[in-house]
């Protein structure tokens, strides 16, 4: 007999209930009768495990790239896993929340539980696919784009660089860069070389970024470099930038380039980063 034909509260006539008392004894043992009177979603707990099993995937790729255990790209990789994860519990707890709204079986906390979690991981990402759509695809941006700096080719500086030797901008991604960012132009300081490479350089130091090259203007034509390694908040994914010297009449000329060492879209991390270098310079000392 099918289950649903008795009721789940059982009569009060002895006789009915010794008669049915069998049957409910099999619906117990199978499950059938529990199953109906409990009513949960199976899908919103594989929709909860999920979503659990993605977050600290997310949290150690985090934790091991920062910690230099992890390659960056390997980093990437391992947190695009854990994105995966948390796009496949969001969708399991759509299927879910229709299987609740159309059965009336529970879930509904266990889908928020998966739903909070889920975001947890895809709340950054989803903030970078936000900048990959309105932004220009860039790996780096100078403050000059007609005679962008060069990158220093001492052996110790390509090595802190990860043996990496940048060449030019394209043409077409110097124009995207006007169109995005038509205010990153050089900077003139009204000082001498060695006075404004100084400036330039406590900038730096104030930014704690990292130096690996400090050449001061030495001659007429006062020309200098600071090179130095920035590291991305999350992951600390490197970014590598340049800062040149060039005497002009009247002061001091600065060209800054920044140019992310992996992948071909910086998401605008390179403008940001030169904009506060230049915040920094017109920073009061107090």
């Amino acid at each position: 007999m099918h289950p649903a034909r008795f009721p789940l509260i059982a009569p009060a006539d002895p006789v009915a209930q010794a008669a049915q008392a069998p049957v409910l004894a099999r619906l117990a043992r199978s499950g059938a009768y529990h199953r109906q009177e409990e009513g949960e979603s199976r899908l919103a707990a594989v929709s909860l495990v999920i979503a659990a099993a993605a977050l600290p995937v997310a949290v150690v790729a985090v934790l091991l790239t920062r910690a230099g255990q992890l390659s960056p790209l390997n980093g990437v990789l391992v947190l695009c896993g854990a994105i995966v994860l948390s796009s496949a519990a969001l969708a399991v707890g759509v299927v879910a929340a229709f299987e609740i709204w159309r059965g009336g079986v529970r879930g509904i906390g266990r889908l928020v539980q998966a739903g909070a979690l889920a975001a947890l991981v895809l709340v950054y990402p989803a903030y970078l696919a936000i900048k990959a759509v309105t932004l220009p695809v860039l790996a780096e941006v100078s403050t000059d784009l007609a005679d962008p700096p060069v990158f220093s080719t001492q052996a110790r500086t390509i090595a802190a660089r990860g043996g990496i030797r940048p060449g030019e901008a394209r043409r077409s991604e110097r124009l995207a860069q006007v169109m995005a960012w038509p205010r990153l132009k050089s900077l003139t300081l009204d000082m001498e070389g060695e006075e404004a490479f100084s400036t330039m350089l406590e900038a730096v130091k104030g930014l704690k970024w990292t130096i690996t090259e400090e050449t001061r203007p030495d001659d007429s034509r006062g020309r200098g470099r600071i090179e130095a390694v920035v590291y991305s908040r999350l992951m600390r994914l490197p970014q590598d930038v340049t800062i040149r010297f060039r005497a002009v009449a009247g002061g001091t000329r600065v060209d800054i380039r920044a140019r992310s060492r992996f992948g071909r879209h910086d998401f605008g991390a390179n403008a940001a980063l030169i904009q506060r270098l230049l915040e920094e310079v017109a920073a009061p000392v107090e």
